[in-house]
């Protein structure tokens, strides 16, 4: 059985090769698994349909998934290390609020600099400091007829919070 922090530092290093921007990427994650509207584990959100782009075109068992993808990204102790961090922090720590559950990195889309079809509608875009905007926008919701848009606003289940 792969373990959540297993998932989510294979994950930050498909995402960026750059540690300082792991946390971002790391806590919008765990938003996710926290909200209503996305799978309830890490695993689920990683592989959900068309939200990380890396895993698109793997197929398989979630283990044969996480086996191909470590082929190019086996689990560095850095990005494994920020797992576990992000994982087990409270609340408070994070470095924006729950109702962040979406980013982008404007490099990456096609044609550069664009962003995906989503990003014309979504609220709150912002770049946390220390962060190059064109790396990644990170923003708080999409609306819903969006693919793979998830919950509009702050929607935390129940008893996920960590205090």
């Amino acid at each position: 059985m792969i373990s959540p922090e297993q998932w989510l530092g294979q994950l930050l290093q498909t995402e960026t090769s750059q540690p300082h921007e792991w946390p971002f990427v790391a806590w919008v994650v765990r938003n996710r698994v926290e909200a209503r509207g996305f799978p309830d584990d890490y695993e689920g959100v990683i592989l959900e349909r068309r939200q990380f782009s890396f895993y698109n075109d793997l197929s398989g068992t979630p283990e044969e998934v996480f086996e191909q993808a470590g082929q190019r990204y086996p689990v560095k102790a850095d990005a494994f290390a920020c797992a576990v961090a992000v994982i087990g922090a409270a609340r408070w720590e994070a470095p924006f609020g729950a109702s962040v559950c979406h980013h982008y990195s404007p490099r990456s889309t096609v044609p550069a600099g664009r962003g995906p079809a989503w990003a014309w509608s979504i609220l709150r875009p912002f770049t946390p400091a220390g962060i190059d905007s064109w790396r990644f926008v990170f923003a708080e919701s999409v609306p819903r007829s969006h693919p793979g848009a998830g919950p509009p606003g702050p929607a935390v289940r129940p008893g996920m919070l960590r205090s």
